[in-house]
C-alpha cells in the first residue's frame, strides 16, 4: 500500500503529493532558461530532481510545499543554475515567495 503524503500549501490548505506537478514546474523553468526539452540530458536531470523529492517525501507524512520549493532550487543550482535562475525569475514576476 502506497502512502499518500500531503503538502501543507502556504495558504494552509493540503492536497496529496504530486511528483507530475513538480516534474512539470521544472519542465517549464528549463524551458524558460532555454533548454529543448527533447534532449535526454535536460530530461534526465528533470527526472534526477523529480526522483530526489520523490525520496525526500517518502517518509514524511505532509511536507510543506516551501519545503519541496527549497529542495528543487538546491538540486538546481547544483547541477544547473539556470533552471534555478528561471525558477527565482518566474516566482519573482509573480511574486510567489515571501
Amino acid at each position: 500500500m502506497t502512502k499518500i503524503v500531503k503538502v501543507k500549501k502556504r495558504n494552509g490548505d493540503t492536497e496529496p503529493f504530486d511528483p507530475e506537478k513538480v516534474k512539470r514546474s521544472i519542465e517549464k523553468a528549463a524551458i524558460d532558461a532555454g533548454y529543448n526539452l527533447k534532449g535526454m540530458g535536460d530530461l534526465n536531470l528533470i527526472d534526477e530532481v523529480t526522483k530526489g523529492i520523490v525520496e525526500e517525501t517518502r517518509e514524511k507524512n505532509e511536507i510543506e510545499s516551501t519545503s519541496i520549493r527549497k529542495i528543487i532550487l538546491k538540486q538546481l543550482e547544483n547541477e544547473e543554475s539556470s533552471i534555478a535562475k528561471s525558477w527565482k525569475k518566474f516566482e519573482k514576476r509573480y511574486e510567489l515567495t515571501r
